[in-house]
């Protein structure tokens, strides 16, 4: 019982204290064995965005990255289109693994009213992506929010190997912990 893609979602905050390690994607330190090029199912999951900044900031801004980057794919090419998976509240238990398998079957699809993930500051967690588009995804993304086209900064991650038993909600707030630790403290 999903619902239509015009319905809201309710920020609370996470526990921040359980930050996770994350790696950086660029630079000569990279472990491609850890973090590797275009890992799992493509598409992002994201949560805490308002319906219309869904259908009319992130799923075109998605789209418009991974053309922009399209020599990133190879010789397949960029994908014509960027599956979405909105999180559920109900899909914080799950580990990322589940949640990944059904990135193409919910892509667009909204969670049941009243299940919207609530998620401190709004998420993208690209997955199968060539690090190369993600890294520009995520600067576009930075350039709206200093645009103020977005209200603020994303924070961004990409699916790895190691995060695959995750549950989503201790996920969720390690990739906040990182994004914070990395703004110089708790973000507003």
């Amino acid at each position: 019982p999903h619902r239509p893609l015009r319905q809201g979602a309710s920020p609370v905050a996470p526990r921040w204290a359980e930050a996770g390690k994350f790696l950086q994607l660029g630079g000569s330190n990279v472990d491609s064995d850890v973090v590797q090029a275009g890992f799992g199912p493509f598409g992002v999951i994201v949560g805490g965005w308002s319906d219309d900044e869904l259908e009319f900031v992130v799923g075109p801004a998605l789209e418009e990255a991974a053309q922009q980057f399209a020599g990133a794919w190879g010789n397949q090419g960029a994908p014509s289109a960027v599956p979405v998976r909105v999180l559920a509240q109900s899909d914080l238990d799950k580990p990322l693994e589940e949640v990944l398998s059904t990135i193409q079957s919910m892509d667009a699809e909204m969670p049941a009213e009243g299940d919207d993930a609530r998620v401190a500051r709004p998420l993208l967690l690209f997955s199968g992506w060539p690090g190369e588009a993600m890294l520009g995804a995520v600067r576009q993304f930075r350039s709206l929010s200093a645009l103020r086209r977005i209200p603020r900064e994303p924070m961004a991650a990409m699916a790895v190997p190691r995060a695959m038993q995750k549950r989503m909600d201790q996920l969720v707030e390690e990739i906040r912990g990182d994004f914070e630790a990395n703004q110089g403290g708790p973000a507003a």
